[in-house]
């Protein structure tokens, strides 16, 4: 156990990834893209690069499978 300042004590802290859980998309191939640093989306804003077309930039889609547009 961890504690804080005030003598609190914490259990387990877990770190949550920076980049997030579902799986990023080029928006222009909508094939998978990959983070262009490990710093991308921690240190300085998210950036993505697309091996399949070449995109680099902010704008990613997010695959997320619970969702359905009718």
């Amino acid at each position: 156990m961890n504690t804080l300042g005030g003598g609190e004590k914490v259990g387990r802290l877990v770190r949550r990834s920076p980049v997030g859980s579902f799986p990023k998309l080029c928006p222009k191939c909508l094939k998978p893209l990959k983070p262009l640093s490990q710093l991308s989306g921690w240190l300085t804003p998210a950036y993505y690069y697309c091996e399949s077309c070449g995109y680099s930039g902010a704008v990613a889609f997010e695959a997320v499978e619970d969702e359905c547009i009718e």
